[in-house]
């Protein structure tokens, strides 16, 4: 059933207890439980294979409208699914380790308690005779399929990650989605140097300003679109980082490095050689990687790839900013004609100079500019809040243009 899932162009779910009337895409609140997120479809052990295998799933209400698909609806599934957003976006689900495939179904149900693992053979790719009456025993035998199909790099997933201890970015991205208003940044996108940057005529662009929202707006708006195009161009290694002030284990470049390492090698058939014997190297000597070695693999990796896109934001946040800037520069001079490199900072930081050495080309966002993102912010607020739209027109024009003259520094 998971094959003819996943060769399918297009599933239609249709949703008996979502209503078109109380679900409104564009005002709904991204912090409450929507009536879509409560869905009996959710709880539903079959549904995963139908959630996770098709390229599009479309989603239609107890009327017969279309709420959205796969895609529009991506935040809210993640929040009431808690699964990775890379499985949803198709790559292989092999590549996610065991356990993690298991607690995608921990919360789902099935009618027969054969079906809790029968539900799951899709998913974890093997077979096993439908044996019903057998009870828990299906899931015992699923167990055992599944332990005997997985390869030595599967079995070592979980260790991998513990060993390199990388942090995973899209709880930063989600969060910068999630304070970012429709529309704003998608300006950005159809300029002249993001153009010829995805198109690999630009080899480093350097994106700086004064307001830090702004330049977040920005930043995950690239971020999207590239996950977005990632899914499509499936030859293409992505990786991106926010680095966060808030977040001390997260503003250094040895947690930057291990973060490329897992991001760019997640789609791949198998662990790398040179990671795998790093890793064998470290257990032996019972010690650390450290952060040189793995800039080595790093290199080795990137070298081979035939294109890849590594997007940092906030490189002022590091801690070692002029050391990152450094290393920038490092990957932009070995002998790979497809590595793309983007990076977002403040216009003036203690790896300036630094920077401007590596001949990026430099976009430097205005005010005149920025403020148009801001004054959409504002005018989405104003026209939401119940409460505010009802004010004079004369009151909230005032109201944009005290708030856009304030903003600097944001």
């Amino acid at each position: 059933m998971f094959h003819w899932y996943r060769k399918a162009a297009r599933c239609y779910v249709y949703l008996s207890d979502v209503s078109v009337h109380n679900f409104d895409q564009d005002t709904r609140p991204s912090s409450s439980k929507s009536n879509f997120m409560q869905s009996r479809w959710f709880s539903r052990g079959w549904t995963l294979q139908e959630l996770l295998a098709p390229a599009s799933v479309e989603f239609f209400s107890h009327e017969g409208e279309q709420l959205g698909d796969k895609r529009s609806l991506e935040k809210e599934i993640i929040e009431t699914t808690e699964i990775n957003v890379l499985a949803l976006r198709g790559y292989p689900l092999s590549r996610f380790s065991i356990a993690d495939r298991m607690s995608w179904a921990a919360k789902r149900t099935t009618k027969r308690e054969e079906d809790n693992a029968y539900c799951l053979l899709g998913i974890f790719g093997v077979y096993m005779p439908l044996i019903y009456g057998e009870g828990k025993g299906a899931f015992t035998r699923l167990i055992e399929e599944v332990n005997k199909s997985s390869k030595s790099y599967h079995r070592l997933d979980l260790e991998f990650l513990r060993w390199l201890k990388s942090h995973d970015p899209y709880t930063n991205h989600l969060a910068a989605q999630r304070k970012k208003q429709a529309h704003t940044g998608s300006w950005f996108l159809h300029g002249e140097q993001y153009t010829a940057w995805q198109c690999g005529k630009i080899p480093l662009l350097w994106i700086s300003g004064s307001r830090i929202r702004i330049l977040l707006i920005i930043s995950s708006t690239i971020i999207e679109n590239l996950l977005e195009n990632s899914v499509t161009d499936t030859s293409a290694m992505m990786a991106y980082y926010y680095f966060d002030f808030s977040e001390a284990d997260k503003r250094t470049l040895g947690s930057f490095v291990r973060s490329l390492l897992i991001q760019l090698t997640v789609n791949l058939p198998g662990i790398p050689q040179e990671l795998f014997n790093l890793y064998i190297r470290s257990r032996e000597m019972n010690q650390e990687p450290s952060t040189e070695s793995l800039r080595e693999v790093l290199r080795g990796i990137l070298i081979r790839s035939t294109k890849a896109i590594i997007v940092v934001d906030a490189l002022d946040e590091c801690s070692e900013p002029e050391e990152l800037v450094e290393f920038i520069g490092e990957m932009k001079s070995w002998r790979t004609a497809n590595l793309r490199l983007l990076v977002v900072s403040r216009q003036h930081f203690e790896g300036t100079d630094a920077m401007e050495d590596l001949h990026p080309v430099h976009v430097s966002i205005q005010d005149e500019v920025a403020n148009n993102d801001i004054l959409a912010f504002v005018k989405e607020i104003l026209s939401k809040d119940i409460k505010l739209r009802q004010w004079p027109q004369g009151v909230k024009k005032q109201i944009e243009t005290a708030l856009i003259s304030k903003s600097n520094g944001m």
